[in-house]
Formats: C-alpha cells, sequence, structure tokens
C-alpha cells in the first residue's frame, strides 16, 4: 500500500480510534495483496456464505459470527428508515459482507491496519471487516457510507466530508452504540462547538486538526446531520442532498431544500445550537 495512503488513513482515524470510538471506519478501496480468485477476495471460499434476503455473508473462519444475520438485517432495516430515498438499488441489490478469521488475516490480506476496523466498497456494493466486539457499530457506520456514498457517484462527485462522516457516525450513534449511553450524552462541549461554516469547510484528509478537535468534529457532524434528518422533513433532506451532489454550494442547497425556514448556513447553526440539550 503506498505510502502516502496510509498516511491519510492514519490523519483520518489514528486520533479517533485513540478516544475510544472503535467504530469509525471508513470508505477506503484497498489494494489487496493477493489477488481474488472467482471474484471473492484471498482466503475466502464460495461455499462459505450465509445467504439473507438482503446480504451475502462470506465467512474466512469455518461458521459465521454468532448472530451476524440478525444485526445486518436489523441495521439495514433502521438505516434505510432514514436513508432509503438516497440508496434505491438497496430494495433489489445484496450487500456481500466479508468477515475476516481475525485482525490478521484482515491486516494481511487487505492491507489495511488493524485499527481501521473495516472499509466499505460502494462501487461493489462489499463491507470488510473482522470479528470484534465493536462489530454491529463497524457495521452501522460502513453501512451508512455504502448508502450515501452510490447516491453523490451518480453525478460523479462524493458526499461533503462533514455530510458522509456525520451520517455514519449518526447512524453509529442510533443503531450500533446504544449500550454506550454515557458517551452518547455526553456532548456538552456542542454548545461551544466551532462554526458550522468551518465544520463543513474542514477536510480530514489535508486538515491539521489534533485528536482532541477531529474527534469533536466527527461529533460535531453527527449532531448537525441528525438534526437535518429528524428535526426538519426527510423528503427535504434528500432534496438537500441532490443539490449538494449537483455542484451548489450549502446555503443553495439549503435554500433549495428548506426555503425561508433555513435559508442558509447560519440559520441551520442558528437553529441546531437552539435545538441542543441544556446538559
Amino acid at each position: 500500500m503506498p505510502n502516502n495512503a496510509l498516511d491519510r488513513l492514519k490523519k483520518r482515524h489514528l486520533a479517533v480510534f485513540q478516544y475510544g470510538l472503535f467504530g469509525v471506519a471508513m470508505i477506503f478501496i484497498s489494494p489487496a495483496r493477493a489477488e481474488e480468485t472467482a471474484g471473492l477476495p484471498a482466503g475466502f471460499q464460495e461455499d462459505r456464505v450465509v445467504e439473507t434476503d438482503h446480504f451475502l455473508i462470506y465467512h474466512e473462519a469455518a461458521y459465521a459470527p454468532v448472530g451476524i444475520t440478525g444485526v445486518l438485517e436489523g441495521l439495514r432495516a433502521k438505516l434505510l428508515l432514514d436513508l432509503q430515498d438516497l440508496a434505491p438499488w438497496a430494495a433489489r441489490e445484496k450487500i456481500a459482507v466479508f468477515v475476516y478469521a481475525g485482525e490478521a488475516s484482515y491486516v494481511e490480506k487487505t492491507g489495511v491496519p488493524a485499527w481501521a476496523a473495516a472499509f466499505a466498497d460502494p462501487e461493489k456494493r462489499r463491507i470488510h471487516c473482522y470479528e470484534s466486539p465493536h462489530l454491529r457499530r463497524v457495521l452501522a457506520h460502513e453501512m451508512a457510507h455504502l448508502f450515501i456514498g452510490p447516491f453523490f457517484a451518480e453525478t460523479g462527485g462524493s458526499p461533503p466530508a462533514w455530510l458522509n462522516e456525520g451520517i455514519a457516525k449518526m447512524m453509529e450513534w442510533n443503531y450500533g452504540q446504544k449500550e454506550d449511553t454515557a458517551f452518547m450524552n455526553h456532548r456538552s462541549f456542542l454548545r461551544s462547538a466551532p462554526p458550522l461554516s468551518e465544520v463543513i469547510a474542514f477536510d480530514y484528509q489535508h486538515g491539521s486538526k489534533e485528536s482532541e478537535s477531529l474527534s469533536e468534529w466527527y461529533e460535531q457532524s453527527a449532531s448537525v446531520t441528525a438534526f437535518l434528518l429528524h428535526r426538519l422533513p426527510r423528503t427535504s433532506f434528500t432534496v438537500f442532498c441532490d443539490a449538494l451532489r449537483r455542484g451548489v454550494t450549502t446555503d443553495e442547497a439549503l435554500r433549495r431544500a428548506y426555503g425561508n425556514q433555513v435559508p442558509d448556513v447560519a440559520a441551520l447553526e442558528r437553529l441546531w445550537r437552539e435545538s441542543l440539550p441544556e446538559k
């Protein structure tokens, strides 16, 4: 794997993992060290697969992780409550999930560091991961990337960094991290968070935020995304994303989607901050 690719990967995720946010993974297409055979990554066999209504779960080990079929189907159903308009393909296509036998096999065969617990391949509708105590959170995060990425790719682009990670982190909160209520509820820093314009402009791949502020960037992006999805009309969120993928500014996308209710980023910031709990 090229050194610059690893450097970008580390900048994006090492700080987050240091703060215990193990479910934060990435859209990262790995140059595997071994050739794929029969369309499957090295180490996987065609007969080691569990098929459900919406998934093909390939397991490198002799058996699939206990309960993974229910976890995946449950996450998909919940995520599509928010994102089905962005991923119409999900109604007819199955997602392939490759579960490596363990951390060592995952690192060896994908070339991705172990602390990057999973990655999604939106073009092939695939998720690569290895079994760990945080697998549910990892899958929630990656599935969100899998749903939003192709929507923007249809116009030859990619989601804005804050929206891409905001959706994925929000899904991790909502559907993969519920047991961690203390962490979820401890977001008092948001009331004194940086201006939203800075959050929207920041690019984690080229920015210079320190560990703690990078973690907070993820949190703030997720909180703003949750406000757009859950406090405002759901159909307007789709219009907002569609405008962004067509290349307009964030201000213009907000005007097209929400009209005078949220005419620009400044108005969004005001409404979002007013919605934050006191504690």
